[in-house]
């Protein structure tokens, strides 16, 4: 898609992730925006005699790193020049209590934020940068199996519809980004009717907006049968054939999900295929 920009972010561990991050932009001939992360260590407190000590040691180590961080961002332009990718790399050196604000700030110049499986493993970054990328950029998140990077050319997707803010914020986030898209599967785990929440027919009123726009729309209604919403919701993805699951992302509060696990954690944790996520 022309003028598209997604923005990926990658940690210090391998360069998997840019590998898998390319295949994504090309899909839709994006702009590619790197950003080589790394934390750096807390300033050392404690007696004065030895903080002394310890901050000749912390900058020396800073020194280091923030060379080894230039170096590697540098190693990055050269890989999306041979690769002919059109994109950017800049480095970015902040401590574990800067990643949310700078992910923020990087996210809110993008499209859509890819975060691949090395990154999301990490376990300074990974969760720092997607809690950031959902909550403090506005643009949906997009992640995928290690190996199967999305493919933003897919002509179908399932939405998981349950009429809250969130899904509605993935489901337009897809219409924008996603160039080729002709057919949306709405997809609702055991739907109730209600006069507030869809109305007498539960996914009605969103097909027939789509409709309106010129989509091929379904409405499925899916049995739970006891399994977990994640669960059916793959499932079906799978037996559609869609190239994409689209679905809102912490529709319950964060501690609540911290405490209790959700939907949004197992998909964020071991997903299935390929997510767009938005808060």
């Amino acid at each position: 898609m022309s003028g598209t920009t997604l923005l990926t972010i990658l940690g210090t561990a391998t360069d998997k992730d840019l590998g898998e991050a390319i295949a994504v932009a090309r899909s839709i001939d994006a702009h590619l925006a790197v950003v080589a992360m790394a934390v750096a260590p807390s300033p050392p407190i404690g007696e004065i005699g030895a903080a002394a000590a310890l901050s000749s040691v912390w900058l020396e180590t800073r020194a280091a790193e923030e060379q080894a961080l230039g170096s590697r961002a540098q190693q990055l332009e050269t890989r999306l020049a041979e690769d002919a990718v059109n994109g950017d790399v800049s480095a970015s050196y902040v401590e574990a209590g800067g990643i949310a604000d700078d992910v923020g700030r990087r996210g809110r110049c993008a499209d859509a934020i890819f975060l691949g499986p090395e990154v999301r493993k990490d376990s300074v970054l990974g969760s720092a940068a997607v809690e950031a990328a959902l909550f403090e950029t506005g643009a949906p998140v997009i992640v995928s199996p290690a190996g199967s990077p999305a493919d933003l050319s897919c002509e179908r997707i399932v939405v998981a519809w349950n009429s809250t803010f969130e899904s509605a914020r993935a489901l337009h986030a897809a219409i924008a980004l996603l160039p080729k898209l002709r057919d949306i599967r709405i997809a609702m785990v055991d739907p109730k009717a209600s006069e507030t929440d869809g109305g007498e027919e539960p996914g009605a009123d969103v097909a027939a907006y789509l409709a309106r726009k010129g989509y091929s729309v379904s409405v499925d209604r899916l049995a739970g049968m006891g399994q977990a919403p994640e669960s059916v919701l793959t499932r079906h993805a799978s037996d559609v054939s869609a190239g994409m699951l689209v679905m809102g992302a912490y529709s319950h509060s964060r501690l609540r999900q911290r405490i209790f696990g959700g939907v949004t954690r197992s998909m964020l944790e071991s997903p299935p295929l390929a997510l767009l996520l938005a808060h």
